[in-house]
């Protein structure tokens, strides 16, 4: 389930048009820690999820479920 959630993240990021480093800045987050949330190895806690998405401008709909995949639109 990880693995799901950092494989939508990181092709939102990508889609978006944002680095690691970036997506960090605007976060808070580490972008080691980014990093290990795109490739599964890391939890994410409902704070960084929010985070996450406030940053990318996506729903947590979409990162948790898959759910509106109108998010490249």
């Amino acid at each position: 389930m990880n693995k799901e959630l950092g494989e939508r993240i990181r092709r939102v990021r990508k889609y978006r048009e944002l680095t690691r480093e970036e997506l960090s800045e605007i976060t808070g987050i580490s972008s080691k820690h980014i990093y290990s949330i795109e490739s599964g190895k890391s939890n994410l806690t409902v704070d960084k999820l929010i985070k996450i998405c406030n940053a990318l401008s996506i729903s947590t709909d979409y990162i948790l479920e898959g759910k509106n995949d109108n998010v490249f639109f």
